[in-house]
């Protein structure tokens, strides 16, 4: 079996406010830095075989404290980066929640995508064979994976086969974990969105 530990990456200025995407230099702030500390400390008691991120600056910076914790050096893998929202990058969302298309994109995302940018499905594909590249590397043991929100929904919903169109059900909170496990039957969610501070230990 091999256990996935996937966590969104902690606070930082854009949440709330405007669509990040893939903008360089966007890090995480004094929250953001206080809650990668508590991730390290909740899973310093884990014994992890790997530590992946995301290449973005906001996933890499919440995986450090745990990476050097460990000692374990922490691998940047482009498949597991944010969705490209394209036109919609540093939109605010008091904007985008009046646009027709934003509405749409969230109760049906199956045949669409963001203006400029990636589809649902173009996505969901990428993460899912990320992951299962991982899965192939680490047949047995404990990977964590640093990504975001809807990376997060997409993989837990690519495991457990449910419609895209209901991935968006999955709250995903800064700093969460969420536990897969892959095993020969299948993959079983064990964990989904649990907030800091956890105190999750395999089984």
């Amino acid at each position: 079996m091999t256990t996935i530990l996937l966590i969104r990456h902690g606070e930082n200025d854009s949440i709330g406010h405007y669509m990040p995407g893939r903008t360089p230099g966007l890090g995480l702030n004094a929250a953001g830095k206080a809650q990668a500390g508590q991730v390290a400390d909740c899973l310093a008691g884990v014994k992890l075989d790997r530590i992946i991120s995301s290449p973005l600056d906001r996933t890499r910076q919440t995986a450090a404290p745990l990476a050097a914790r460990t000692g374990l050096v922490m691998e940047l893998v482009e498949g597991f980066i944010e969705m490209d929202p394209g036109d919609w990058t540093s939109r605010p969302f008091t904007e985008l929640f009046q646009d027709p298309l934003w509405t749409q994109l969230r109760s049906d995302p199956q045949d669409a995508g963001y203006p400029g940018g990636e589809t649902f499905i173009a996505t969901q594909e990428r993460l899912w064979q990320s992951t299962q590249q991982v899965l192939k590397e680490t047949s047995q043991g404990t990977v964590a994976i640093f990504t975001h929100a809807d990376c997060v929904r997409l993989i837990t919903a690519a495991a457990l086969r449910i419609p895209l169109s209901h991935y968006n059900r999955m709250l995903i909170d800064t700093a969460s974990l969420t536990v897969i496990n892959f095993r020969a039957s299948g993959a079983v969610v064990e964990v989904l969105n649990n907030r800091l501070a956890y105190s999750w230990q395999p089984r």
